[in-house]
C-alpha cells in the first residue's frame, strides 16, 4: 500500500501517523511513498475511531450484519419520499444507508414537525437509532432531531455527515462493510442504477460523481439554478485549464471518500456549510480524486435554507438578480490565465531558496501579497532542506482554499467580474440557451445521456 508520511504532533515515534492513499492512486508529485503493512495502515483508522469519532460510531459493535457498501445521508425537514429516489442506485448490491435525521433547537417548528413525521414513518419509537427496511432499502436511522437528542447550537450538516461517516468508518474497520468507500449523498438526489457498481473499479483518495440538476427553464427559480450550475462548472473548468490540482467539484451529495483517507484527515469538518469543500481540500493532498464512469446523479430543484451558503443561498441570490433585471456575474476569464502563470511560477520555487517575484505579472504579485504568499513561501524555502520537500510544502500551502483567496484578491484588486455569458464564452462554451451551455460544460467531465 502506498502512503504519504505525516508526523503527528506526538513526539514519540511510536505514535507516528500515516496519511493513506491506495496503491493505485496518484498522489500529488513530491510526496514520499512508503510501503506499509495492512496493520500499520489500519492504525490510522484505529486512532481516529478511538480519539476523534462521534459516539454513534459505537453502534457498529451492536450491528450483527454484513454489507457490501455503506451510504450516508443527512436529512433535515425531509419526507420519506426521497428514499424511492435512492433505490435505483442501491439495487445492484447489498448496501446500508445510514440516515441521520438532524436539527438544532433553533430550527423552525415546521422543520421539527417534518422531522418527527419522518421518524414516525420509518418506525422510530423513542430510540436513538434503529434498523429498518423501507421501499427495499436497508436503513440504519440515527435520530438527532427529537427533543433531548438535537444537534448543539451552531452545528449543522457538517456534524450530521460526520456522525454518519464515523459510523460507516467503524463498520468498514470491523469488516461489516466490504467496500472501502464511504459514500455520501443527500435527500434531493436520485441515484443512477450504476452508482455503486461504478465505484468498484475506482482508485484514489476520493470519488467525485458527475451530477446534473433537473431544471424547468420556464421557471425563474430553475433558470437561476441552471446559471448556478454553470457557475460551478465554469470555476472547475477554469481551475483545470490553469493547471490547478484542485480542479474538481466538491458537492457533498456527489462524494465518496476512501476509509483510511477519511481517518487520515480526521473526518469531516463540523461546519454549518462548506464541509464538503474543506474535506476534499484536505483529502486531495493524500491521493487522487477520481470521477466514476456512472451516469450522472440527478439533483432536484428546490428552495432551501438548510445552510448559510452554498447551493440554496447561491440560487436565491441569482434569482433575485434575474428578477431585478441584473445579469449574474462570474470571475473575469483573465483570472485563470493569471492563475496558470501562478502555478508555473510556484512550481519553480521548489528548486530555489529565494523567490523571484520579478517574473510574476504585477497584478498577480499584488494578489499574492494580499493572501500572505511572500512570508509563507519565504518560510518554506528557508526552512526546508530539499527541493522535493519544498515542493510538497508549497503545494500543501497553496491548496483549494488559498487558491480561492488568490482569485478573490485578483477580482478585488482589478479584474472585477463580467456577465456570465461573456465568461463562459471565453472558455468556448455556447451561450445560445442555458441547456446548451450547461451540457457543454458538463461534458468536460464525460458524455451525458
Amino acid at each position: 500500500v502506498a502512503a504519504r508520511e505525516s508526523v503527528d504532533t506526538d513526539s514519540d515515534p511510536s505514535t507516528q501517523t500515516w496519511s493513506y492513499a491506495p496503491h493505485s492512486a496518484r498522489p500529488l508529485s513530491g510526496y514520499r511513498t512508503v510501503v506499509l503493512t495492512s496493520n500499520e495502515v489500519s492504525a490510522t483508522t484505529h486512532k481516529y475511531l478511538a480519539r476523534y469519532a462521534q459516539a454513534e460510531a459505537s453502534i457498529a459493535a451492536e450491528l450483527d450484519e454484513d454489507f457490501e457498501h455503506v451510504v450516508v445521508v443527512p436529512a433535515l425537514a425531509e419526507s420519506s419520499r426521497f428514499i424511492s429516489d435512492l433505490a435505483p442506485g442501491l439495487a445492484s448490491a447489498r448496501a446500508l444507508v445510514i440516515l441521520v435525521i438532524n436539527a438544532t433547537e433553533e430550527r423552525s417548528a415546521s422543520d421539527h414537525e417534518t422531522n418527527a413525521m419522518l421518524v414516525s414513518a420509518l418506525r422510530g419509537s423513542g430510540r436513538p437509532w434503529w434498523r429498518t427496511r423501507d421501499r427495499g432499502i436497508d436503513l440504519l436511522v440515527i435520530d438527532r432531531s427529537s427533543p433531548g437528542r438535537r444537534l448543539p447550537k451552531g452545528e449543522g450538516v457538517g456534524l450530521a455527515r460526520r456522525i454518519g461517516c464515523d459510523l460507516a468508518l467503524a463498520l468498514i474497520e470491523a469488516g461489516k462493510a466490504k467496500s472501502r468507500w464511504i459514500h455520501m449523498t443527500d435527500a434531493d438526489v436520485a441515484l443512477p442504477s450504476d452508482y455503486l457498481s461504478a465505484s468498484t473499479s475506482c482508485h484514489g483518495a476520493a470519488l467525485c460523481y458527475r451530477f446534473w440538476h433537473q431544471c424547468d427553464y420556464e421557471l425563474q427559480a430553475d433558470r437561476a439554478l441552471a446559471i448556478y450550475e454553470i457557475w460551478l462548472r465554469y470555476y472547475v473548468v477554469g481551475l483545470r485549464q490553469s493547471g490547478s490540482a484542485f480542479g474538481f467539484h466538491t458537492i457533498g451529495s456527489t462524494l465518496a471518500i476512501d476509509a483510511d483517507a477519511y481517518a487520515g484527515v480526521r473526518g469531516i469538518p463540523r461546519r454549518q456549510a462548506g464541509e464538503d469543500f474543506y474535506l476534499v481540500n484536505k483529502v486531495v493532498k493524500l491521493g487522487s480524486v477520481a470521477t466514476p464512469t456512472s451516469a450522472p446523479l440527478s439533483i432536484r430543484s428546490r428552495a432551501s435554507d438548510r445552510v448559510p451558503f452554498g447551493t440554496g443561498p447561491g440560487v436565491h441570490r441569482i434569482r433575485q438578480e434575474l428578477e431585478s433585471g441584473d445579469v449574474p456575474q462570474f470571475y473575469h476569464p483573465r483570472t485563470f490565465e493569471l492563475l496558470s502563470q501562478w502555478h508555473a511560477w510556484l512550481g519553480d520555487q521548489a528548486s530555489t531558496d529565494r523567490a523571484d517575484w520579478s517574473r510574476l505579472d504585477p497584478l498577480l504579485h499584488q494578489a499574492a501579497i494580499a493572501v500572505g504568499a511572500p512570508a509563507a513561501i519565504s518560510n518554506i524555502q528557508e526552512t526546508t532542506a530539499t527541493a522535493e520537500a519544498r515542493g510538497r510544502r508549497l503545494r500543501d500551502w497553496c491548496d483549494g482554499f488559498k487558491t480561492l483567496k488568490l482569485i478573490h484578491a485578483l477580482r478585488d484588486l482589478q479584474l472585477g467580474t463580467v456577465p456570465w455569458t461573456d465568461a463562459v464564452r471565453a472558455l468556448g462554451a455556447p451561450t445560445t440557451d442555458l441547456e446548451s451551455t450547461r451540457r457543454w460544460l458538463a461534458e468536460r467531465d464525460g458524455p451525458l445521456p
